[in-house]
């Protein structure tokens, strides 16, 4: 609804949708949703989800919608328990499990098994969905939906053991019950959180990354006021503008005090004003980001690299080293220099009382 609203009052802007194809991409698959995850804390967990991915070639989100075991067995017990109203006779009315339900319960019990199976035939790769997304492209990364399997999964177990504790199943005390309860909780919680310390060397370069950028950005911020504002080049539109890692993020994520030009709506105002100024001469740029209360400039080397190297595959004709030329103009008016460890991000605080060079 508030996409709705916003698009009501500011116009359509269509930056989400996805190639009918690619919904297959992103679909859901079902087997890799009940697989454990790939940081499990059993190791044989772990190399058997690794083994799956690899064998079956998993690539996209898929491999990251594991529901965790507990959620897996909900899943597998709805589906068994429309089986099995299917082919009980009366006598079996409102019971499941050998207990016995309120006709008010046992009836949700039903109704969250028939959405269970009718998300499984929607959200799955190739289901239902696939026709609605020929007219509806926006609707797009269908595995993240497996949040849907997760809360049928947990209403099923709320029921249970609400009825397990009611009807002291498994112990005459209700204390002891509850405790086993908790610990089932905990047990879940710890199966789909996984080691964070088994890592892989992707993950290793993450982490390394990460806090590279963060002493990055926090270097930016104690060097300025609170509220500053800050110019990001090149200029790329949100979300999946040509060559955008979302690296630039990064200002956002790790600043509580900052303000940055990115990301913002692809095609919107602020995004076409944003592009119309980076076009700009050099010095008509800084005066125009100057008025506007921007105190500094924020260079993305990588992103500038790759749109260089796609220019020279199209036999674009270049002004020299692009990417050099203009931070050998920024430093040239700039009064503070700070660069991230990787060479990839360097901040220019601008000195406005030194004349632009030309």
């Amino acid at each position: 609804m508030p996409v709705l609203l916003f698009w009501a009052k500011n116009g359509y802007n269509d930056i989400i949708s996805r190639g009918a194809s690619e919904s297959i991409f992103y679909g859901l698959s079902i087997s890799s949703m009940l697989i454990p995850v790939q940081n499990h804390l059993l190791e044989i967990f772990a190399d058997f989800k690794n083994f799956f991915v690899n064998s079956y070639n998993i690539v996209g989100e898929k491999k990251y919608s594991s529901i965790g075991l507990l959620s897996s067995i909900g899943f597998c017990l709805l589906i068994a328990q429309l089986i099995i109203k299917a082919s009980s006779n009366s006598n079996y009315k409102n019971k499941f499990l050998s207990l016995n339900f309120t006709e008010e319960k046992y009836q949700i019990l039903v109704f969250a098994s028939g959405l269970n199976l009718l998300a499984i035939l929607f959200f799955q790769t190739e289901g239902f969905h696939a026709f609605l997304n020929l007219f509806f492209t926006n609707i797009r990364s269908l595995a993240r939906f497996n949040i849907i399997f997760i809360f049928f999964s947990h209403l099923l177990f709320g029921l249970l053991f609400d009825e397990i504790i009611k009807q002291k199943k498994f112990f005459k005390k209700n204390v002891f019950t509850k405790f086993l309860i908790i610990i089932i909780s905990i047990l879940a919680f710890l199966d789909q959180a996984g080691d964070k310390r088994k890592v892989n060397k992707i993950d290793e370069k993450s982490e390394q990354k990460y806090q590279i950028y963060q002493d990055f950005v926090k270097k930016v911020e104690s060097s300025l006021p609170k509220g500053s504002l800050i110019f990001v080049t090149p200029v790329n539109g949100f979300p999946e503008s040509p060559y955008d890692n979302y690296l630039s993020s990064i200002g956002y994520i790790f600043s509580d005090n900052l303000r940055f030009s990115y990301p913002v709506p692809r095609n919107r105002k602020s995004h076409k004003w944003q592009e119309n100024v980076f076009k700009l001469e050099f010095d008509n740029f800084i005066d125009e980001i100057k008025n506007q209360g921007f105190i500094g400039v924020w260079v993305q080397r990588d992103i500038f690299m790759n749109t260089l190297k796609i220019k020279l595959l199209k036999n674009e004709k270049l002004k020299g080293n692009e990417l050099e030329e203009f931070e050998q103009k920024l430093a040239k008016i700039s009064k503070n220099k700070i660069e991230s460890a990787d060479t990839n991000f360097v901040f220019y605080e601008i000195d406005f009382d030194i004349k632009n060079p030309r």
